[in-house]
Formats: C-alpha cells, sequence, structure tokens
C-alpha cells in the first residue's frame, strides 16, 4: 500500500512533483491491473493537469497525452505537448475530442459545479474507453489542497476568503 508512503512525503515535501509522480505510478500500476495496457497509439487526456505529472507519466510510457485545465502550468518537460485551455464548472467539454482514456486525478474537489462536470465527463470518452477519477476527501486534513483549512467553509466561501 502507497499511503503510508504519500502521508510521510507530504509531510516533509507537501506536494512536490516527486508526491504527484508516486500517485500517478501507483495509479497507472492499479490500471494495468484493471486490463489497461498504455503504450503507443494510446490516446490520453488529462483532465485539470496542474503540472502535467501524471500524463507526464502516461507519456513514458509511449502515450499520446493532451493536457487541459484553466491556465497552462506545465513543467518545462510537458511544455511541447498538446495542451488544451478549459475551464471544467462553464465550458462544453464536447470540443476537446475523445480518447482511449481520461486522467482526472485531484481536481474533482477544486469545481463548484462537480455534479455538472461528472454527468457530462463521458462525453470525452472513445468507444471502450476509461475514466480514471480520484479526488482527495474534502473533508480530510488535506481537503482543500493549498488554502486548507479554510476548505472547511466549502469550495466558495473558503477560496473566496483564501
Amino acid at each position: 500500500m502507497i499511503l503510508p508512503q504519500l502521508l510521510w512525503r507530504f509531510a516533509k515535501h507537501r506536494d512536490d512533483p516527486v508526491f504527484y509522480a508516486m500517485q500517478a505510478k501507483d495509479a497507472i500500476r492499479w490500471l494495468r491491473q484493471c486490463g489497461f495496457v498504455p503504450g503507443p497509439g494510446v490516446r490520453v487526456l488529462d483532465l485539470g493537469c496542474g503540472h502535467g505529472v501524471f500524463g507526464g507519466e502516461l507519456r513514458k510510457a509511449g502515450c499520446e497525452v493532451v493536457f487541459a485545465d484553466a491556465a497552462n502550468y506545465l513543467l518545462p518537460e510537458h511544455r511541447d505537448a498538446p495542451f488544451l485551455h478549459v475551464d471544467l464548472d462553464r465550458d462544453n467539454l464536447e470540443g476537446l475530442g475523445q480518447y482511449d482514456l481520461v486522467i482526472c486525478s485531484n481536481v474533482l474537489e477544486h469545481l463548484a459545479q462537480p455534479r455538472r462536470f461528472l454527468g457530462s465527463g463521458h462525453r470525452l470518452l472513445a468507444p471502450g474507453g476509461r475514466f480514471y477519477l480520484s479526488w482527495t476527501n474534502w473533508l480530510s486534513p488535506w481537503g482543500g489542497h493549498e488554502f486548507s483549512p479554510l476548505h472547511f467553509l466549502g469550495p466558495r466561501v473558503g477560496t473566496r476568503i483564501f
């Protein structure tokens, strides 16, 4: 189980790229166990990509990764990859295309309208595609990520006060 290593890493270094790479590698291992084989020809959308660490791990496996987020914060090693600007609370997702795998990791807890997003995410999948969705429990000490502990006031009020 990777949870103890993640907790140790976070306590010592906060949420640095190594922390997210550990999460990504563990998730990719799990996807492989479920029958998903990342590699050349596999189209991936890293939705809400942040710095692009998760998608970067899939690029190393040979996948064709498109990164998407509200702003481009990609690490320099991913700046050559395709990037789409998208606001998951407001934009129509259908224009983003269809993919064999959609990764949405540590994003849901930041959305003001998560139900709207969840109701439309399936449109991003090619036939037989998979959707990997993970999030930090909002009620955990790290639920609000960078604006913790104000996250206990909710995604609208907590972020406004922060």
